[in-house]
């Protein structure tokens, strides 16, 4: 009871000592809740995308099975139809499942739209253990021609949950019917709206063939390790029985969290990094600010030791305040953190591989009392230090107003500000690092040119080879629809656009050399096909040869065009012209085609990638898969502006086409997004880092012009001038900048190397980004300290020699 006592009386002692510092609590709080805030939002997207469970039932048994190539190093998510054959067979899983998802054109009774369509083996939904809004999951072992859809599809397209079961949908040709709706929470893979049945064995059996994802249920008396053990038990089987195609492969069975989240696991990383370096500036600015608070109570500090008060007693008192303060930036960082995580929520959608909740569960909500305890000792901890050492002797001979200064306070004060300014040049550098990239991408040669060009991605399904004709005519005839509107320059058909949503890739074979497409180790490319006046609606070179014309039909001798690295590797300084090439992509490149032109090397998928070698095919020769297309039509106009009269064309020609609209610089923008992100935030939290830094050198200058206001006048009155003064006060706060820039530039070198897998044409020691953030901690600090400088200018000898 005495104790509770006790600790009442200091808090309500503390509470009015804050209440007489208004100014000290503001500042301290809100540095406090911008530190706490941005830490719990981004912890809150780490937490639920890395820690916490899958909302599927038994999540922790679910597992991707992928294939790993020991050789290269090189995770593969997929398997081949035959490894998933021996998968399924495996007593070590309960239940296993492929699928295969793509976005494709659906066909509904009056209208076609696109939509995330994934075919999936009938045991799919039972390995999440879904449960239907309304009707029935597929049976196991159930006849195709079933679809699921998601209750989102359901209430767009087919009139709600209960009016969608037992309406028919079709999917390439193929007519399906709903059999049940799922709820909103279940959209795997990611987004996906309608999920039709395959065959409950795979299609292709080739056992170099990587067409499907795989999922598994673990059984409940196997755990994940024992799992794996099968796996590279079965790995060994099919290395000996397929030493050809599988002497360098492995199964992995990987929980499907880490899956799903392995590609963003580095940039949540960096970013929880990022607020956590900025968390640490803020507590420093806070122990900045509890320091100058509590040297400047030493004289009152020193007569309570008089009068009877223990050094526990002060130091408690300090701590007291500080975890006062902690709580209540707490309760503030919370508050901020609630809409900075739903903005996170709204920036991340795309990138992200789950949907994010914006309110804080008890998991963040503990995070954040962590967080206030982590800074009330961060903030604490030298305040305390320094009045546990001060000699209450010492403190009285100062007196309240003397005029002097401690001279141990100062050091610790520069020495905070020191490290604010440290770490503060780190985020900087690391967001300019980012900021660069992101301009070299924007800057580097693409090969290709796609201002003012408007693509059309449309889906016209078909099955069988004279309805994929007749469907490949359509769309031409759409095409040339097209190339009439007004403001349309141009138009040409392809599949594999640079950076669209189409794209494939796979080995080839030159016969010249002795190859065939049943050897290893063939050399891959990037497959594409592309209509006549591709290549000239894109302003991709032609080097050598010709480009694909009318004549390229179907039924003539099958012919392709290579790029520059791809003839370079395939021929070294041959002639490729006339050589015949090879690739399985479908049946009339089985044979090979002629090679009739070479043009200039593309980045495919993003401005972050390389150029890589690519062989084009000729698209009317290729008419099962012409029913997909890219039509792209260059404009004299904003393309956007053309969207509404080419889906009125699309819908003239056949209402079953199934069209939808970007722009390739869209496309282009939404390629590098990650590092977009990425630039972005780090950027935010760099901003708030040099706010806070220079929050600490206005403090800090501030502080010592008036303790040093007697000094000053004395000076003064013994002729010094008043710019000589100014000068001074500023010196001495760049001294700490320039300081605390030289330790930043030790950190740099230490911390960056993290950030070598997220850049792109600049190096982690970049020179621009080192000068340029040292100028702009520069640039702030002499801001922050030009105010206290004109105030020390501004003394008056006269009054300042009156002070006592």
């Amino acid at each position: 009871m005495q104790l509770a006592g006790v600790l009442s009386s200091d808090i309500r002692r503390a509470l009015r000592q804050l209440r007489r510092a208004p100014g000290f609590v503001i500042t301290a709080v809100l540095t406090l809740a911008l530190g706490i805030g941005a830490t719990t939002a981004v912890f809150s997207v780490v937490e639920q995308m890395l820690l916490s469970p899958l909302p599927y039932r038994d999540a922790s048994h679910i597992v991707a099975v992928s294939t790993f190539d020991v050789g290269r190093r090189h995770m593969n998510p997929r398997v081949t139809g035959g490894d998933y054959q021996d998968i399924a067979a495996d007593p070590a899983f309960a239940t296993v499942a492929y699928y295969d998802s793509d976005e494709l054109g659906v066909q509904l009774l009056d209208h076609s739209s696109f939509a995330q369509v994934a075919q999936v083996s009938p045991s799919f939904p039972h390995v999440f253990g879904v449960v239907p809004l309304a009707g029935a999951l597929f049976a196991p072992g159930a006849a195709s021609h079933q679809a699921l859809v998601s209750a989102a599809f359901a209430d767009a397209e087919l009139g709600g949950a209960r009016a969608a079961v037992g309406k028919l949908l079709r999917v390439d040709s193929e007519s399906y019917q709903v059999v049940g709706v799922l709820p909103r929470s279940f959209a795997f893979p990611q987004k996906t709206s309608v999920w039709v049945t395959g065959p409950v064995i795979p299609e292709n059996l080739h056992r170099d063939a990587f067409n499907y994802h795989a999922v598994a249920l673990v059984s409940p008396s196997v755990n994940l390790s024992q799992a794996q053990l099968q796996m590279d038990a079965l790995s060994d089987r099919l290395r000996t029985q397929f030493p050809q195609s599988h002497a360098h492969l492995q199964l992995r069975a990987v929980p499907l969290r880490d899956a799903l989240t392995g590609g963003v696991r580095g940039s949540l990383l960096l970013w929880l990094s990022g607020v956590g370096v900025l968390l640490l500036i803020a507590c420093a600015n806070v122990a900045h600010l509890q320091l100058v608070r509590v040297s400047a109570q030493g004289h009152a500090w020193a007569v309570r030791s008089a009068l009877g008060a223990t050094r526990a007693r002060i130091v408690g008192a300090v701590l007291l305040e500080s975890a006062l303060i902690a709580v209540m930036g707490s309760a503030a960082g919370v508050l901020i953190s609630v809409p900075a995580t739903r903005l996170l929520s709204r920036l991340l959608a795309a990138q992200l591989p789950r949907t994010l909740h914006g309110a804080p569960d008890l998991r963040v909500l503990g995070f954040s009392l962590l967080m206030a305890f982590a800074a009330t000792v961060l903030s604490a901890a030298l305040p305390c230090w320094w009045a546990s050492r001060r000699d209450p002797a010492a403190a009285l001979n100062h007196g309240p107003r003397s005029g002097t200064t401690d001279r141990s306070a100062a050091r610790w004060r520069r020495s905070l500000l020191t490290l604010e300014v440290a770490l503060s040049f780190l985020l900087i550098v690391s967001s300019g690092l980012l900021l660069r990239t992101l301009e070299h991408l924007r800057e580097v040669p693409l090969g290709f040119a796609p201002e003012n060009r408007l693509v059309v991605y449309a889906h016209a399904p078909a099955s069988g080879l004279q309805e994929a004709q007749r469907r490949a005519n359509q769309l031409a005839q759409l095409t040339e629809s097209l190339r009439t509107l007004p403001g349309v320059l141009g138009a040409a058909e392809t599949v594999g656009l640079p950076a669209g949503e189409y794209g494939s890739n796979g080995a080839y074979a030159i016969p010249a050399k002795g190859q065939d497409m049943q050897q290893g180790g063939l050399p891959g490319a990037i497959f594409s096909l592309a209509g006549p006046g591709y290549f000239d609606l894109l302003q991709v070179p032609l080097l050598r040869g010709r480009a694909f014309t009318a004549t390229d039909r179907f039924g003539a001798m099958p012919v392709a065009v290579v790029s520059a690295s791809l003839a370079k590797r395939a021929f070294g300084e041959s002639d490729p012209l006339g050589q015949r090439i090879v690739c399985g992509w479908d049946e009339n490149t089985m044979q090979g085609m002629t090679i009739v032109g070479v043009v200039g090397d593309v980045r495919q998928d993003s401005p972050a990638d390389q150029p890589s070698p690519a062989l084009y095919m000729a698209l009317a020769q290729h008419p099962f898969l012409a029913h997909e297309v890219q039509i792209v039509l260059r404009t004299a106009t904003a393309p956007a502006a053309l969207i509404p009269t080419a889906r009125a064309r699309a819908l003239a020609v056949d209402a079953s086409i199934a069209v939808k609209f970007t722009t390739m610089d869209d496309a282009l923008a939404a390629s590098i997004e990650p590092q977009q992100l990425r630039g972005t935030l780090l950027t935010a939290f760099a901003a708030l880092a040099l706010l806070l830094a220079a929050v600490g050198i206005y403090g800090v200058t501030s502080y010592t012009v008036a303790q040093q206001v007697r000094q000053i006048g004395i000076r003064m009155a013994l002729g010094a001038d008043r710019s000589a003064v100014s000068r001074q006060v500023m010196r001495a706060a760049l001294r700490s900048s320039v300081l605390g820039v030289m330790v930043g530039c030790v950190l740099c070198v230490a911390a960056t190397r993290a950030l070598a897998g997220f850049l792109a044409g600049v190096s982690v020691t970049d020179p621009f980004s080192y000068v340029m953030a040292a100028a702009v901690l520069v640039a702030a600090a002499s801001l922050a300290a030009l105010m206290p400088a004109k105030r020390a200018a501004a003394v008056e000898p006269v009054v300042a020699l009156r002070t006592e």
